[in-house]
């Protein structure tokens, strides 16, 4: 096992080395993810820091002795101290990572980000969402919403925006915290919140004016309001309500919480609440959860005859299966599907689902394959954050402080991502770590991965379960110290 292990690692290492020294016959290797076989210089650009972040797995399984050595002086170094002092320590140094990103690096209002301006823009000046004065659901309305309520306070700036964001970012690592406590114990939860409060992408994508940051938030708050009902002594009603109330929030904010309720009620079902209580619980969030989306269903049935919360559904389904797609964005080539024009917006939604079923009856093998490729790609980058900057240095052709900040960032996320891999694998070999919680964590993560194999993948779309990786990860790093699962720290 010792040599297997070894020797991964060392390939690992030796594909780092080949991309670092930019070998031309790499690229080609790749050339399969692009519809049209052609590789732009930033997905290069891109696709080469990748494949030198393997140098963390490969160091992690080359070293494997000498990293536990410091994982276990990692974890040893906070399990003496007092809860309070952790915490402040932890959440402080979160927040001042967070401030500096901010005031470091400027914020870029292009693609979806230039967008959510523009709507929130409109809502302060038409009293609605409006795309050039038309009514629309082109987006999910939540983030511009919130974007519009910033705006009107702050002034119309993007930092206001950032700023916001700054304290959610705090907040879901706070959340992780509480998530890892209760689904296995203090010592996992102190090394989730110190993973999150470091996490490079966690950090970046403060000065974003996208929804990752808030949907995150969301999610993870209902997440955590879920997991505390696990007994018929803790039944919880207000926290069901108002998980339902934030779960519709999210949707509201990214529609992707739509078809995840279920998985609370098979969580409640895991938590032995007997056979008619997981239907109660779950009936009272899925009626809180239906009071929050149905008026704003309501008015995009009245207004545009869409029956959904948003009209981008069908043109993403499109997008991700059509004869040209890849592994992520790819427009269709077709002359009737037009995207932004709120007229045909519903019928345009329709016709994204029926042209996406089409292609997949008759493509079923072309299907899995790039559902495959779409997973992995989900899951591979984790740089999306400066994907601007990217840009910009592969047009130009260098290698500024950008693309080193996100050489670092992809590998500080394989080197966790690693970890969670192997915490993963400790889950399933290891009966005291498959608690309810756990199965619920672990298939949100599967979730995630079924939604974008339909789809299509972009690094930032695995940015809401970022903290899950986390938690796994700290799980193996407990497990790998040698440290009881159960084993109280003293407050």
């Amino acid at each position: 096992m010792k040599y297997l292990r070894i020797t991964t690692g060392l390939g690992f290492l030796i594909v780092s080395a080949l991309a670092v020294l930019n070998f031309e016959f790499l690229k080609n290797q790749f050339l399969f993810l692009s519809p049209d076989g052609v590789i732009d210089p930033d997905s290069f650009l891109q696709l080469r820091i990748f494949l030198i972040s393997f140098s963390a797995p490969g160091c992690l399984l080359v070293f494997y002795n000498r990293v536990a050595s410091g994982l276990n002086s990692l974890s040893n170094s906070i399990e003496g101290w007092n809860s309070k002092r952790f915490l402040f320590i932890a959440l402080v140094s979160a927040l001042a990572l967070r401030v500096l990103a901010v005031a470091l690096i400027p914020i870029q209002l292009w693609a979806d980000s230039a967008g959510y301006d523009y709507l929130a823009t409109n809502w302060i000046a038409q009293g609605g969402f409006y795309y050039e004065g038309e009514p629309t659901a082109m987006l999910p309305p939540g983030y511009p919403f919130l974007l519009s309520r910033l705006y009107l306070v702050f002034g119309q700036a993007p930092i206001s925006g950032a700023i916001f964001n700054i304290f959610l970012s705090v907040g879901t690592c706070y959340l992780a915290y509480l998530i890892a406590r209760r689904v296995w114990n203090e010592r996992v939860a102190r090394l989730t919140l110190v993973i999150m409060a470091i996490f490079p992408s966690q950090i970046l994508f403060t000065n974003q004016i996208m929804t990752e940051t808030t949907f995150t938030f969301l999610f993870l708050f209902a997440i955590w309001l879920i997991i505390r009902v696990d007994s018929l002594k803790n039944l919880g009603w207000l926290s069901l309500a108002l998980a339902g109330i934030v779960l519709g929030l999210s949707a509201l904010t990214r529609p992707l919480t739509l078809t995840w309720i279920p998985l609370a009620a098979l969580y409640w079902f895991r938590s032995r609440l007997g056979p008619r209580a997981p239907l109660g619980l779950f009936a009272v969030t899925l009626i809180f959860f239906a009071m929050t989306v149905a008026p704003w269903m309501i008015r995009n049935q009245r207004e545009l005859g869409l029956s959904a919360i948003s009209s981008n559904g069908g043109g993403n389904f499109y997008i991700g299966d059509n004869p040209r797609s890849g592994v992520g964005w790819s427009i269709p080539d077709t002359a009737i599907f037009k995207l932004n024009i709120p007229a045909l917006e519903a019928s345009n939604d329709r016709l994204g689902y029926s042209l996406g079923w089409d292609f997949i009856k008759k493509n079923p093998a072309r299907f899995l394959k790039m559902g495959v490729l779409k997973v992995a790609f989900l899951y591979s980058i984790d740089i999306d954050a400066l994907h601007y900057e990217i840009i910009r240095a592969a047009n130009d052709g260098v290698t500024d402080r950008y693309v080193i900040l996100a050489g670092v960032t992809q590998l500080f996320y394989m080197f966790v991502l690693a970890l969670a891999l192997a915490g993963t694998w400790k889950f399933f070999t290891t009966k005291e770590l498959r608690t309810p919680g756990a199965y619920l964590l672990l298939a949100t993560l599967a979730y995630w991965a079924a939604v974008h194999f339909v789809y299509f993948g972009f690094g930032r779309f695995h940015f809401p379960v970022i903290p899950i990786i986390s938690a796994f990860a700290a799980v193996f790093v407990c497990r790998c110290v040698n440290t009881t699962i159960g084993q109280k720290i003293s407050d």
